[in-house]
């Protein structure tokens, strides 16, 4: 995630160590691609030739997000805040997501697992509900309450292509423990006074933007199937895991007793009568439209007036 990744040496270090390590696991039948969330020139494509997916990690450039979360624009300081300028990484971070998942679902029928290197996207619920348009001191609330409702479908569709393309998610925080929060911290502090629940506001806001962003890395891995490894600073025994988990796993069929119908979620849980086994499985059920109702809704919708023309 290169659009992501905070611009800190030690992440960047980490990230390609990480990788590097998952590229020297892969067995002589696997195939990988290395892909990027920002500037995708350096992609290589599916290959079992580990020297040329190593070359793609090592062209892996610093971080383009500032993390200000809007609080510098037009060097407004003072703690208010103007749109976020890291607003379309959010968003192309997601979208890749998506975009790999779907080129996945052409992939015959075998293991497919995605690793995604990045510490995560910030979705604020906060800033997701909020309701005004501007407050008295120029905060341009609801500019950014349509982003945050757009990462918000975003998510939820990279859930159902994750799915439709049978690929498990498996987040990787290469910036460390406390890394990406310690970050924020460094990049607000001058930008953001007051105090906020009893601590500097910068401190506070600093925390609850890093959450946001490890909690998505953790719900993509609940909901797909996959596993998320964050707060550390040891990355090896999360990486063996992953093969672990790939080596060796069932393929589970069901029929829905209570099926809700189309485009509805539904929770899934998975049990075992084994005492001391962990179970991971996808947590999440999407089902589609059939291609069928969709037709006819596109049959039946009111002409446009491109559509006339």
């Amino acid at each position: 995630d290169d659009a992501l990744i905070p611009f800190n040496p030690l992440a960047m270090k980490n990230a390609k160590q990480v990788a590097h390590r998952i590229v020297a696991k892969l067995g002589v039948n696997d195939l990988a691609a290395v892909v990027f969330t920002a500037d995708n020139r350096r992609t290589q494509d599916f290959t079992s030739d580990h020297a040329k997916l190593d070359a793609a990690v090592e062209s892996m450039k610093s971080g383009m997000a500032t993390y200000a979360f809007g609080f510098d624009v037009n060097g407004a300081g003072g703690g208010a805040r103007g749109i976020d300028n890291d607003s379309s990484l959010y968003i192309s971070s997601v979208e890749s997501l998506s975009t790999v998942a779907d080129y996945l679902i052409a992939v015959p029928q075998r293991r497919k697992a995605l690793v995604y290197l990045s510490p995560g996207v910030p979705i604020d619920l906060d800033d997701a509900s909020d309701m005004n348009m501007v407050d008295p001191a120029g905060d341009q609330k609801m500019a950014r309450r349509e982003v945050q409702l757009r990462l918000i479908e975003e998510e939820r569709d990279v859930f159902r292509r994750a799915q439709r393309a049978n690929v498990n998610i498996y987040g990787v925080d290469p910036s460390g423990l406390d890394g990406l929060e310690n970050s924020i911290r460094d990049r607000l502090r001058p930008l953001v006074p007051g105090v906020l629940n009893g601590e500097p506001k910068w401190a506070a806001l600093a925390h609850r933007y890093a959450t946001d962003s490890l909690d998505f890395l953790e719900s993509a891995a609940d909901n797909t199937g996959g596993r998320a490894i964050v707060n550390t600073n040891d990355f090896g025994p999360g990486i063996d895991q992953i093969f672990e988990e790939n080596g060796s796993y069932y393929l589970l069929g069901y029929r829905e007793t209570n099926p809700k119908g189309p485009k509805s979620y539904s929770r899934i849980e998975v049990k075992v009568n084994r005492p001391g086994f962990e179970v991971r499985s996808r947590h999440m059920q999407y089902t589609p439209e059939t291609d069928e109702a969709r037709a006819t809704k596109a049959r039946e919708a009111p002409p446009t007036p491109a559509t006339r023309a």
